[in-house]
C-alpha cells in the first residue's frame, strides 16, 4: 500500500489536489482512500490532506502516521511538518521551492520544482498543487500522468493539464541533465 500525504496552506487547493490524485489512482485499477485533516482555521492556515492506494482492498482506516511520500506547497511548513514526522525513512518529498531552497535532504528522495513559478507562467497561479502533481507522477513514478491528466481534465479547467504536464515535464528535464 502506498500512503501519500498533501501538505500546504488553505486555499492553495490540497484536498482538490489530495481528491485528483486518489481518482488517478482509482482511475489506474487502484483501491484509494483520500481524507482531509483540517480545522476550522482560517485561509492560509496549514491543511493536510491524504490518500492511499492500494492493488487490494484497503482495509485500514487510521490516520496516515508516516506515509511513504509527501508533496509539499510551502517549503516554510516543513518547520511545522518536518520530514522525519511526515515520512518514512527514503521517502519522496515533491516540494514546491525555488532554487537555493532546501538543496538537499539526507535520508529522503527529494524533487524540488518551482510550482508556483510554473502555474502563474500558464496563467493558473492557483495551480500549484497541479504542478506537483505532475512532478508526483514523474519523480514517484507510482501513477501514470495520463491518469492523472484525466483526472484533472474533469474537474479542473483544460488549461490546468498544461499546468500539470509541465510540472511532469519539469522533473523529467532535471532527470536528464
Amino acid at each position: 500500500m502506498l500512503e501519500v500525504v498533501l501538505v500546504g496552506r488553505g486555499g492553495q487547493g490540497v484536498v482538490t489536489s489530495g481528491t485528483i490524485l486518489a481518482d488517478a489512482f482509482l482511475r489506474d485499477g487502484r483501491f484509494v482512500q483520500a481524507f482531509p485533516e483540517f480545522g476550522p482555521e482560517r485561509a492560509g492556515a496549514p491543511v493536510r490532506a491524504f490518500v492511499r492506494a492500494s492493488d487490494k482492498p484497503i482495509e485500514v482506516y487510521t490516520p496516515v502516521e508516516k506515509a511513504d511520500a509527501a508533496v509539499v506547497f510551502d517549503v516554510n511548513l516543513l518547520k511545522k511538518h518536518p520530514p522525519p514526522k511526515l515520512l518514512k525513512h527514503s521517502g519522496v518529498l515533491v516540494l514546491n521551492a525555488g532554487p537555493g531552497d532546501l538543496e538537499s535532504l539526507e535520508g529522503y528522495r527529494l524533487c524540488r520544482i518551482p510550482a508556483a513559478e510554473i502555474a502563474r507562467s500558464l496563467g493558473r497561479p492557483l495551480s500549484v498543487g497541479i504542478a506537483l502533481l505532475g512532478a508526483f507522477s514523474a519523480f514517484s513514478n507510482t501513477v501514470p500522468l495520463e491518469r492523472l491528466a484525466e483526472a484533472v481534465a474533469e474537474r479542473l479547467h483544460a488549461e490546468d493539464v498544461k499546468v500539470l504536464e509541465r510540472g511532469f515535464g519539469e522533473v523529467v528535464a532535471c532527470a536528464a541533465v
